[in-house]
């Protein structure tokens, strides 16, 4: 599994262990001792999930995580917190936190929970970029602002984003929802759909054969 995971933990030996153990499961992490320094850390870089300690130096951790939910809330927070604690872990879900994991940390479990919030990360950008590129089509006024057709479409692009990305996703199953929501979205016009989606039509068709989509008439 692939990802990329700052750490947020002010015990070196802690922050070491787990370093250690997620690259070797295929994770890319980058080890922050506070939450001032992970805050600072992605306003010149990129990351796919954070994973922090409550008990910090100086910022809490609950607070990190508020800050992140507001300023970048594409990213998921994970927190660790103290055994037995549910009082912490719901105060963590409630500020906004993705998921918790629990002292003294099961890395199978945290692994598990790092690569759903990947998944659940990826999906975003997907939506985003989805929706971003239906705004932005030019020349089909009917799908533009607040047509049915396009308000359905994002409609299911909502659904679609605040589902479960672990019972929901694979990249292809992804892919293959967007494709079968635009083609409704626009009628079954394959030229506009793959339009949309930034494919020729060739490929559209090569994808529609390969998802077991039927294909529609031209509208």
């Amino acid at each position: 599994m692939s990802g990329r995971i700052v750490i947020v933990e002010d015990d070196r030996s802690m922050a070491e262990m787990l370093e250690a153990d997620l690259r070797l499961r295929g994770f890319v992490t980058v080890w922050c001792p506070t939450a001032e320094a992970a805050l600072a850390q992605w306003q010149h870089d990129d990351f796919d999930v954070v994973l922090t300690d409550l008990k910090l130096p100086g910022l809490h951790g609950l607070d990190l995580c508020e800050r992140i939910v507001v300023n970048r809330p594409d990213i998921p927070v994970v927190v660790i917190t103290a055994f037995g604690s549910m009082e912490t872990a719901m105060a963590a879900i409630r500020a906004g936190a993705y998921d918790f994991v629990n002292k003294p940390v099961d890395m199978d479990a945290l692994a598990l929970v790092l690569e759903r919030a990947v998944r659940h990360r990826a999906l975003q950008d997907k939506v985003k970029t989805l929706s971003e590129a239906l705004a932005q089509s030019q020349g089909f006024a009917e799908l533009v602002g607040d047509s049915p057709p396009m308000q359905h479409l994002y409609q299911q692009l909502a659904r679609v984003a605040a589902s479960d990305a672990a019972v929901l996703i694979t990249g292809e199953e992804v892919e293959r929802r967007y494709i079968h929501h635009v083609l409704r979205a626009v009628g079954g016009n394959k030229t506009l759909a793959a339009r949309i989606l930034g494919f020729d039509r060739k490929t559209l068709y090569r994808k529609l054969a390969q998802y077991g989509l039927e294909a529609q008439d031209e509208g």
